[in-house]
């Protein structure tokens, strides 16, 4: 399974929220032995629209 590195800027509360649902995931995925793995928010990015070079 791949997850999203944590990532904010100003939002603790917002933080706060998505690590505890981040939490619950990957103890979920431990608990049924599924590997994961963690990527940066620019390499989902990468991942998903390619390399790009403006012009």
């Amino acid at each position: 399974m791949s997850i999203e590195e944590l990532f904010f800027n100003n939002n603790a509360k917002t933080a706060i929220n998505v690590a505890q649902a981040r939490g619950v995931i990957l103890v979920t995925a431990r608990i049924n032995n599924i590997p994961t793995y963690e990527y940066t928010p620019l390499q989902v990015k990468q991942a998903v629209v390619g390399y790009r070079k403006s012009r």
